[in-house]
């Protein structure tokens, strides 16, 4: 009797937590892992605007994205002037960012403004795709569309 308890308090209950925690881990959903270089091309504002400079004509626009998790770093051209901060929630992405100084390629009038980045994830694409819009204080949002560049692994769920 005192050899059946002990093999099921050390066999038996760790077996029931371990297929407890694999019932409850299947229905959760891994964060989408979109780490690494990226190109963007940016749609022109349909006006002509004061707000022209935003981009500093730096096209195709190359960034990086490294990630821990949910949340992101958004860094264009490798420099590290203009970076964004943000959160993957499902297949959309915010990020924003401030303070980009001089020779930032987000460079805007006044650098102290906020610049966003808002974007929704393509899955069913082959290199991943981002779908999204740029906006800047007091200027007028730019449509753009980012590519995963080959080479660095195609955007997949986390395992």
């Amino acid at each position: 009797m005192k050899k059946v308890l002990t093999y099921l308090l050390l066999v038996g209950f760790p077996l029931l937590g371990v297929v407890g925690v694999l019932r409850i881990g299947e229905s959760m959903m891994p964060t989408l892992c979109i780490h690494g270089p990226w190109k963007m091309e940016v749609s022109k504002p349909a006006t002509s605007s004061s707000c022209e400079g935003q981009l500093r004509r730096a096209e195709p626009l190359a960034f990086s994205i490294s990630q821990s998790g949910p949340q992101f770093s958004l860094s264009f051209n490798n420099e590290k002037k203009g970076v964004l901060h943000g959160e993957i929630r499902n297949t959309d992405l915010r990020a924003t960012g401030r303070h980009f100084s001089r020779g930032s390629v987000l460079q805007n009038e006044n650098s102290l403004d906020a610049i966003g980045l808002r974007a929704t994830l393509d899955r069913q694409a082959k290199p991943a795709r981002l779908w999204g819009v740029l906006s800047f204080s007091k200027c007028p949002e730019l449509a753009f569309v980012a590519t995963q560049q080959t080479g660095a692994g195609s955007t997949t769920e986390v395992r």
